[in-house]
């Protein structure tokens, strides 16, 4: 009976110190920087850290979209059409970036494949506990929804970017210079 009562104990030392290694870096990340400390504990209990290899997929274009990531280290590709042959790098995401926010809306299909580029580590975020959050709190919501919209906007300015490189220097608003610094 001993040991037992000592693994257990060994066992909820192990949890604690991987709760507070976990929010330790969420607090750490760009995308959820000076969000309060309760909002970083409720992400917490719906997380946990996954690390990917070279070339492994995070997640493919038309999957059922159930977690939402961020990058604590690495590279991830995020590409469209199939992600396969005739795939398209659509952007590169780094440190900090949320990917996966599909989770989050009622449309719950990632719309492109999440590709590794080297050893990176995500934490992986349950979408649905974290919408049932936003829904319970409104606060808390606002804050997530709010982050999620500046992501999406800084993707949409890269890909307006990339298209007026392409095909519309003359047309797009962003060839003249129109378009915000990205950070």
């Amino acid at each position: 009976a001993g040991e037992q009562v000592a693994a257990r104990q060994k066992h909820l030392e192990e949890e604690d110190m991987t709760e507070h290694i976990l929010i330790k870096t969420l607090q750490g990340l760009q995308f959820l920087e000076d969000l309060p400390a309760e909002y970083i504990e409720r992400i917490t209990e719906v997380s946990q850290m996954r690390d990917y290899v070279n070339g492994e997929a995070i997640f493919h274009e038309g999957e059922p979209a159930g977690m939402m990531y961020l990058i604590v280290s690495g590279v991830v590709c995020l590409k469209i059409c199939d992600g396969g042959q005739n795939s398209k790098q659509i952007v590169r995401l780094h440190t900090g970036e949320l990917l996966g926010w599909s989770a989050l809306t009622n449309n719950r299909l990632y719309a492109a494949t999440a590709v590794v580029d080297g050893p990176t580590r995500v934490i992986e975020i349950d979408g649905a506990r974290v919408q049932a959050y936003c829904q319970e709190d409104a606060k808390f919501g606002y804050e997530i929804l709010r982050r999620t919209i500046q992501t999406l906007s800084k993707r949409l300015i890269l890909t307006w970017t990339q298209l007026a490189e392409v095909s519309l220097p003359r047309f797009a608003p962003v060839a003249a210079g129109a378009a915000p610094e990205i950070a």
